[in-house]
């Protein structure tokens, strides 16, 4: 099955992540203080939603770098 899911609606500008539970059931993953959003899947793997939302968005190779990968 699917752990984890993100849905962004770029009209709407808004974002949301769910990660499934151990209840079987998929639960919000929310954002911490600073915007940031990480993978319960994935090690290592997070977004800043902002970066979602910037005019121009962000070069992938800028957020490669910002990821230290």
């Amino acid at each position: 099955g699917i752990r984890e899911y993100w849905l962004v609606d770029p009209l709407r500008m808004q974002a949301e992540f769910y990660t499934l539970g151990a209840d079987g059931i998929y639960h919000l993953l929310p954002a911490d203080e600073k915007g940031i959003v990480r993978s319960q899947v994935l090690a290592g793997l997070w977004i800043d939603v902002n970066w979602l939302w910037q005019e121009p968005l962000p070069k992938l190779s800028a957020i490669v770098q910002i990821w230290g990968a």
